[in-house]
C-alpha cells in the first residue's frame, strides 16, 4: 500500500550537514493505516521504492541497529539481502491530545534561573491531507477509448476538515504536465476518463491525482515537501482515430 510519495530534490528540514529528511503523514486510526485496510502491527516494515525515471538515494549510517532492519531487493521482492547498514529515518507519533512542553533557561558564571514550564497542544490542522491512493490504471497497457480512474480516498487530519475535491492531471514520461483531465466538485474517488476528447498520440504516461481539503490546504506537487497526491504509469496503445476521406459519388 502506497501512504505517501516524496517528488522532490530538497528536504523538508536539515539537522546537520550529514542529516536531512523528508517528511510522509499518515493517519492509524482503529489500528488500521490510512482507513485502506492495512492493520498497524508491531512487526509491520515500510518500503522505500525509487522512481522509473532517475537516481533516487536513501542515506545511512554504518551501524547495525537489528539484524535484519534493513533489506533490499534488486527484484521487484522476490528475494532480499540483509544489510549491515541502518537508514537514517524515524518515526514521530501524535495524538489529538499530544503536547510539546519547554521551558527557558538563563545562566551565569554561578546562578541559575528556570522558567516555568509551558505546554501547548501539537496543532495539526495545519497539515495536508493524506495522499489519494491510484487503484486504476496500475501500470497498464490502455487500449480501449475509455479509462476509468479509479483512487482510494485521501484522509484530512480532523474530522472537522472536510475533502473538497481531487485534480486528476495527465503527465508525459519525463512527469511533465501534458495537461488537466478534470476537477472534481465532491469528494467522488473516480473518474471516467475518453482518452479519445483529449488527442493523445502513443506512449508512456502518467495519471496524477492530487487533493484539496476545505480549509485550501493543496501544495505544488512539483516542490512540495509531503506532497499529498500519486501517480501511476500508463501506456497509450490508441489514438483518436482518423476521419475517413470523403468520397465522391
Amino acid at each position: 500500500m502506497e501512504i505517501g510519495t516524496i517528488n522532490t530534490t530538497g528536504y523538508n528540514h536539515t539537522h546537520s550537514t550529514t542529516s536531512s529528511h523528508n517528511l510522509i503523514p499518515f493517519i492509524i486510526s482503529n489500528g488500521k493505516i490510512n482507513a485502506n485496510g492495512i492493520t498497524a502491527t508491531s512487526t509491520m516494515q515500510f518500503l522505500i521504492r525509487g522512481n522509473n525515471i532517475g537516481v533516487t538515494n536513501a542515506w545511512y549510517v554504518t551501524n547495525n541497529s537489528r539484524t535484519g532492519a534493513t533489506q533490499t531487493t534488486t527484484n521487484q521482492g522476490n528475494t532480499w539481502t540483509t544489510q549491515t547498514y541502518s537508514l537514517n529515518t524515524h518515526l514521530h507519533t501524535f495524538t489529538g491530545t499530544s503536547t510539546l512542553n519547554y521551558k527557558a533557561t538563563g545562566q551565569t558564571s554561578t546562578l541559575r534561573w528556570n522558567s516555568t514550564l509551558t505546554s501547548e497542544a501539537i496543532d495539526l490542522n495545519s497539515l495536508p491531507p493524506t495522499a489519494p491512493v491510484i487503484t486504476n490504471p496500475l501500470d497498464t497497457t490502455q487500449a480501449t477509448q475509455y479509462l476509468n480512474i479509479t483512487w482510494l480516498p485521501s484522509l484530512p487530519f480532523t474530522p472537522s476538515i472536510k475533502i473538497q475535491n481531487y485534480t486528476i492531471k495527465l503527465l508525459n514520461q519525463d512527469l511533465s504536465l501534458n495537461q488537466t483531465l478534470f476537477i472534481t466538485n465532491n469528494a467522488t474517488t473516480s473518474y471516467y476518463w475518453d482518452i479519445y476528447s483529449t488527442n493523445i498520440g502513443l506512449g508512456k504516461y502518467y495519471i496524477e491525482v492530487s487533493v484539496n481539503d476545505s480549509l485550501g490546504q493543496t501544495n505544488n506537487p512539483r516542490t512540495s515537501p509531503q506532497p499529498p497526491y500519486s501517480t501511476k504509469m500508463f501506456k497509450s496503445a490508441t489514438t483518436t482515430p482518423t476521419p475517413a476521406s470523403p468520397t465522391t459519388p
